[in-house]
């Protein structure tokens, strides 16, 4: 699993060792995925949220389950003070 490319990119100019430890946060909160992919919130329509801690707050990857696929697809990551994913 590749790291999503939006994860932690503001504070990786200013703060690589501090981005880097959200990357591996994320990244680690995403394997869970691979076993149980219905474990995150469902929202409207297809996408599922899952929150991971990580220090004072977390993020939360926005994804969807393809079941014929078997297949997880990421389709963003916000921290979770951000506002949404639009």
């Amino acid at each position: 699993m590749s790291p999503p490319s939006c994860a932690a990119s503001a504070p990786a100019k200013h703060e690589p060792i501090a981005a880097s430890r959200a990357n591996e946060a994320i990244l680690d909160g995403l394997t869970i995925l691979q076993r149980h992919p219905l474990i995150g919130r469902p929202l409207e329509g297809a996408p599922r949220e899952l929150v991971i801690f990580h220090g004072d707050g977390g993020y939360v990857p926005l994804y969807c389950f393809r079941p014929r696929l078997d297949r997880v697809e990421v389709l963003a990551v916000r921290h979770q003070r951000e506002a949404g994913f639009r």
